[in-house]
């Protein structure tokens, strides 16, 4: 994906990532918290809050040349179905994105190709699906959508699959929970995968069961407060500055609210630390 200035001056070439399309979440997911908060506000107040998010959301975000590798997902999707709210864009655009995200491999085959659009890029779009590379997979699965889309009309997930010609939303989450099981009944007999990866399976499965196929289901923050699902790794970094960040939220409603901030870094570096062993012991 290119980036021009106004006068159509080259800025940078990035590719579309999945480090994008993971973006898109995390800062949706930051929405969704601060749009909690802004409903305890009214009046000038909430006003004020509003042009704040989209403030830092435009220049800390959309606009911020450092982090065109990971906002040319949402530049895509808000260009090619002609949005200009960023918090539109982001709602159409993680359920799209998280979708690709859990697609079953064995589906993939089956999205329609608009090789007009590729003609001159010959065995390379094969190879691309073959080897699952999401980022062209969203671009042609937004492109089979869009083309159809008529001024006005309401995004929907089961319209996004249908015109990919993928089954209706719950025949794909099935077909999804039938690849965890098969992937999981393969590594159980992987004795030096059995006990790390076996979990990470789990805790997978059941994160998918409650926020289903686009993400739409149980918010990330709810799990976290329900204690149904706690980070490895949880940091005060954020696109949107917000009173009601993670940290809070796992201090004010959770049964870990008697842990202080120190004490959350040091667990996060402890597992870090961990985490990082593990992946040198395995040679991943």
């Amino acid at each position: 994906m290119k980036f021009s200035t106004r006068n159509h001056l080259p800025i940078n070439r990035v590719p579309l990532s999945i480090a994008s399309i993971l973006e898109v979440n995390a800062v949706w997911e930051e929405f969704e918290v601060y749009n909690q908060y802004l409903e305890t506000l009214n009046g000038d107040n909430k006003k004020k809050e509003i042009f704040k998010r989209e403030l830092y959301v435009e220049r800390d975000l959309l606009y911020n040349v450092d982090l065109s590798l990971y906002n040319s997902v949402i530049h895509l999707i808000a260009s090619h179905l002609k949005i200009t709210s960023a918090y539109e864009a982001f709602k159409i655009a993680t359920s799209m994105c998280t979708i690709v995200l859990n697609l079953p491999s064995k589906l993939l085959k089956q999205i329609p190709i608009q090789n007009k659009n590729f003609a001159t890029w010959g065995d390379r779009v094969n190879a691309m699906i073959d080897n699952g590379e999401l980022g062209f997979m969203l671009f042609n699965m937004l492109y089979n959508y869009s083309r159809e889309r008529t001024d006005g009309e309401e995004y929907s997930a089961e319209l996004f699959l249908q015109r990919n010609n993928l089954p209706a939303k719950a025949d794909v989450e099935a077909i999804v929970l039938e690849e965890f099981d098969g992937i999981y009944q393969k590594a159980a007999k992987e004795v030096h995968l059995n006990e790390f990866f076996s979990q990470q399976l789990e805790i997978g499965k059941e994160l998918f069961l409650k926020r289903g196929l686009d993400g739409t289901g149980k918010p990330i923050k709810e799990l976290i407060k329900a204690l149904e699902y706690v980070p490895f790794i949880i940091t005060k970094d954020a696109a949107i500055p917000c009173k009601t960040n993670l940290v809070e939220v796992l201090n004010s409603d959770t049964p870990l609210k008697n842990i202080d901030i120190d004490q959350w870094y040091h667990l996060s570096n402890e597992l870090s630390i961990n985490m990082e062993e593990f992946y040198q012991i395995r040679g991943l």
